[in-house]
């Protein structure tokens, strides 16, 4: 017989087609299951016929939902008002944010770790289907990197004025059909979604459409202003990202990198846009930099290791990052942060260590504990301003804030226990952190004087 799992989902088609994507791809894992989908009306009619159901239920009607048993219950979404109705779900075993008792409950280590997503993280660090994945326990698969398939279309997407004029996009067309006749060129807005593009190339800005092209077989060459990591880049290899930092495209400048690709040629990585590419590693997709990068690259490649190690226990090799001057004044800037951030600690480590004494003596002084709950108060509140004016530090932050919001203890003297672990493991996190800048600083350093 099988079990039943509900999926919470109310984050936006975005995240509703990741979601489902991730189900599709499963099927092996997930047959002893029957699944139902609770989602946004908006999202699912978003995805009306972009989508298969076939095996699983999709729904916004909620009342049918809260009048059902179910064996599990995951939230994958961000979405505040879902916290409460996952509480009422009739679920055995609860995954993801929840109301419970009052207090937010976030179980699981990967749940928590999307809520940062949510909080302000600077780029994506995860692919969502390798979040998602993760979440609902389902073992990563091993994939192959697929052989790069003739390109016999190009298709545009929808480039805001922001990225490029309308007269380059249009002198854009005209030097692509001038130098590949044999390419047939379209709009995005043309092609039915559901097609196979095996043999196509997207070229245009990293959305939603942009996803569905490169699930149903496409290549892509995806164009922002900035580096966002895994924010709406279709999962597998061989997917390229530039970063024009701020500037607006440049027709000769593209126009190299995708006859590179048509071509099958080495790219020209003398541009001064950043140029990345997409990988996969035992953890999912990670962002490998290909020539001088944006300067939240060096951090990404801290987030993408310590991370691993932090909800993986991974030990992930990635080769450094080479800086400039701007990214090395940025990195010196969050070690020193880092490092404010590590005396606090030891300071609400002795706090903390002094109430739990406090809470054990038969002779304990309620002033003594008064102040240092406030002592630890302060700190907290120190630590929160660092996370606000560091972004690069600021997911750590917030992870471990709220995992010290789970704190189940029923006395004092439990609290301060369950206080005390939460607090060493964010001190052994941040110092993880600080010796990953280190390094990076240290190798970029001896580089310049060489």
């Amino acid at each position: 017989m099988k079990k039943n799992l509900l999926i919470i989902q109310w984050d936006g088609p975005y995240f509703l087609f990741e979601t489902l994507q991730v189900l599709e791809k499963s099927r092996a894992s997930l047959k002893g299951f029957s699944i139902t989908i609770l989602a946004t009306k908006s999202s699912i009619e978003k995805l009306q016929g972009h989508v298969h159901t076939n095996e699983h239920t999709l729904t916004s009607d909620i009342i049918p939902i809260l009048n059902h048993q179910f064996d599990m219950s995951f939230n994958l979404s961000m979405d505040e008002s879902s916290w409460i109705t996952h509480e009422k779900i009739n679920s055995k075993i609860k995954i993801g944010p929840h109301v419970k008792d009052g207090e937010l409950a976030v179980p699981d280590l990967w749940s928590t770790f999307l809520l940062t997503v949510k909080s302000g993280a600077p780029f994506l660090t995860f692919h969502l289907q390798d979040i998602y994945k993760n979440i609902l326990g389902i073992k990563a698969q091993p994939q192959m990197s697929s052989q790069a398939s003739h390109i016999r279309e190009i298709i545009l997407g929808r480039f805001a004025e922001a990225y490029v004029d309308h007269s380059q996009m249009e002198n854009l067309k005209k030097l692509i059909a001038g130098a590949y006749p044999q390419v047939t060129l379209k709009n995005v807005s043309e092609v039915d979604l559901v097609s196979d593009f095996t043999h196509s190339l997207y070229i245009g800005p990293a959305d939603l459409d942009a996803v569905k092209l490169c699930e149903a077989g496409a290549r892509g060459i995806f164009i922002g202003r900035q580096f966002q990591g895994l924010n709406l880049i279709p999962y597998g290899p061989q997917n390229f990202i530039i970063s024009t930092k701020s500037e607006k495209v440049e027709n000769t400048k593209l126009m190299g990198i995708i006859s590179s690709i048509i071509n099958r040629a080495s790219l020209d990585l003398s541009t001064n846009y950043s140029l990345y590419k997409t990988d996969i590693d035992t953890f999912g997709v990670f962002i490998k930099s290909l020539n001088a990068s944006d300067t939240s690259y060096p951090f990404y490649q801290c987030h993408v290791v310590l991370w691993n190690f932090l909800l993986n226990l991974l030990d992930i090799n990635l080769d450094i990052a080479s800086c400039g001057k701007e990214q090395l004044e940025v990195l010196k800037n969050h070690h020193h942060a880092v490092s404010k951030l590590l005396r606090l600690h030891d300071y609400a480590l002795s706090s903390i260590d002094t109430i739990y004494l406090q809470t054990k003596s038969a002779s304990s002084e309620a002033d003594v504990i008064e102040g240092h709950l406030k002592n630890l108060k302060e700190i907290d509140g120190i630590m929160a301003q660092l996370a606000e004016s560091h972004p690069f530090i600021r997911p750590f932050l917030d992870f471990y804030r709220i995992r010290r919001g789970q704190n189940d203890g029923s006395t004092l003297n439990e609290k301060t226990q369950n206080t005390f672990i939460t607090y060493t493991e964010e001190h052994h996190a941040l110092s993880a952190l600080n010796e990953l800048f280190s390094v990076t600083l240290r190798k970029n350093e001896a580089s310049i004087l060489r």
